[in-house]
């Protein structure tokens, strides 16, 4: 585990995986991590590739939540690490409530990346590059993250956007422990995913612009129709100014207001602490 101190640096976001996904992003300038907040670097098992941040309010001990959500965050465009700007001072200190955690997955890189790289491999939509998909990656940040912090089992979530998107899809359906997911201006390929009945019981929170002209509009349109077919509450909010998340469209308290209903959706009751 690495404490940060996350200094100004340029931020080159990735140009991945667009004519397929869609990966445009526009760019959070740099700056340092809100003070609201702190955020841990982190290594599942120690494997290199499997590295994520750990966002949290920044609290008293004596304020310290009895348990915990947990929101996944897959950051679109390239995926990297350059994203921790934009996650710990937008998504966690503005976006979610004291007692959430963020855990921001950094993007394997499997390869010198180009225009056809999948920035996050799924079993829905795979590259032979990849050692494991993202789906694993996601259930492993969840186990690592649970032994350190006592999880609700209800209250585990995903958001990303644009190149992610995909991967939130199936693993919502794969994954059993995620309840609720925020996908913000993504593609929607039905015909990749096996499971969409594994949807029934889960929120779904869709983020997009009719003006997006990367990801079509119609696309979350299909997601939440054949999702709420499948047995899944949906809700579809939509904002001017095409692909991206742009300024002046309020988006972090949409995301708030996301994960407050997600929250509020019935579901297990605590696990356990698995903390050593």
């Amino acid at each position: 585990m690495t404490q940060l101190t996350f200094g100004k640096s340029s931020h080159n976001t990735g140009v991945f995986f667009w004519l397929i996904f869609g990966c445009v992003f526009s760019c959070v300038r740099a700056q340092d991590l809100d003070p609201s907040v702190t955020a841990e670097e982190h290594i599942v098992k120690g494997d290199s590739m499997q590295r994520y941040y750990l966002i949290r309010h920044r609290l008293p001990q004596e304020a310290a939540p009895k348990q915990y959500a947990l929101l996944l965050v897959l950051p679109g465009g390239d995926g990297s690490a350059e994203f921790l700007p934009f996650c710990a001072n937008v998504i966690t200190a503005l976006g979610t409530p004291r007692d959430f955690i963020v855990a921001q997955l950094i993007a394997p890189v499997w390869r010198k990346q180009d225009e056809s790289t999948i920035v996050w491999p799924s079993e829905a939509f795979p590259s032979k590059d990849a050692r494991f998909a993202t789906e694993a990656f996601i259930d492993a940040v969840i186990t690592d993250v649970s032994k350190q912090y006592r999880i609700h089992d209800g209250w585990i979530f995903t958001l990303g956007w644009s190149s992610s998107g995909h991967a939130l899809y199936s693993s919502s359906f794969e994954n059993p422990r995620i309840r609720g997911s925020f996908i913000a201006m993504s593609c929607f390929q039905p015909d990749g995913f096996h499971h969409l009945a594994n949807a029934k019981g889960k929120r779904y929170y869709f983020w997009h612009s009719p003006d997006d002209a990367i990801c079509p509009y119609s696309g979350a349109e299909a997601a939440a129709s054949m999702l709420t077919t499948a047995g899944a509450l949906t809700l579809l909010k939509s904002y001017k100014g095409g692909h991206g998340w742009i300024p002046y469209t309020f988006y972090a308290d949409r995301i708030k207001e996301a994960v407050e209903w997600f929250r509020a959706a019935p579901g297990p009751s605590i696990r356990k602490s698995n903390r050593n």
